[in-house]
């Protein structure tokens, strides 16, 4: 709004009196153009605000969060539980968002919860002198949510995908190596249930005391895999899935479940 907040008044009366600030008679009719104006990025987060539900509203989604990573033939996957409202996209430099991409157009359809981009779709929303720069995306939800994807174009490049052992191509998500805490160090694990298709996991370790310092993922053959290390409280924390519980199921069903 910048300055637009000392005519606030005028967006809740036809005419105005007298001004003791300026020493100058007020608008004799108080037009929409004399108005307070907000850009539409903020409107969109107040669209979704709980302090601007009205009684007769849907209720909010709690569930804000959302996830991105590169998917085939170099789209870029967006999902969100509670619907994705809008993209804000930042050129390399810009301070300010001067492009986005709104998906509340349509009030009387619910929103998406999962949508594909390519990043010359992307592109083409910024002018003719970003088409180097690198981007930058926030992407928000309904329910109040962000996710901040740094590197468009690294996200989909060569360079963030992985081959798979059995030569299948993954993809690394776009929070890999992103932590910046003292003491910390990048690692990457590469579940073997991913692409062997007959292993069972059987249980999980958490190592943990102060901090979370590992993760174990323990299989029916008695092999296991390390995420972290040990450390923290001795043997750690083991969840354990039982043949007679129903949480019982492949491991690959249950990151299916997961995304």
């Amino acid at each position: 709004m910048k300055r637009d907040y000392v005519h606030l008044n005028r967006s809740f009366v036809c005419r105005e009196g007298y001004s003791t600030r300026t020493k100058s008679p007020g608008q004799r009719l108080c037009l929409p153009a004399d108005e307070c104006n907000w850009h539409r990025l903020d409107v969109l987060r107040f669209r979704y605000h709980p302090c601007f539900r009205i009684p007769g509203d849907a209720p909010i989604p709690t569930d804000g969060s959302v996830q991105a990573w590169a998917g085939d033939n170099g789209k870029l996957l967006i999902t969100a539980t509670s619907g994705i409202a809008f993209i804000e996209i930042f050129a390399e430099g810009d301070t300010e968002c001067k492009s986005f991409i709104d998906f509340t157009v349509d009030e009387r359809a619910s929103l998406s919860r999962q949508i594909t981009l390519t990043e010359n779709e992307i592109r083409q929303k910024l002018s003719e002198d970003c088409n180097n720069k690198r981007i930058r995306l926030e992407i928000h939800s309904a329910g109040q949510g962000k996710q901040a994807v740094e590197d468009v174009g690294f996200l989909l490049s060569k360079a963030a995908t992985v081959k798979l052992p059995n030569g299948k191509i993954g993809y690394r998500g776009h929070k890999l190596g992103f932590s910046q805490m003292e003491g910390t160090r990048p690692e990457e694990v590469m579940l073997s249930c991913s692409y062997q298709q007959k292993t069972l996991l059987t249980s999980i370790k958490v190592y943990h005391g102060f901090a979370l310092d590992g993760i174990e993922f323990c299989y029916e053959n008695s092999t296991s895999q390390l995420f972290g290390k040990r450390g923290g409280k001795e043997g750690g924390s083991e969840f354990v899935f039982g043949e007679e519980d129903p949480n019982h199921i492949h491991f690959s069903t249950l990151l299916m479940l997961e995304q």
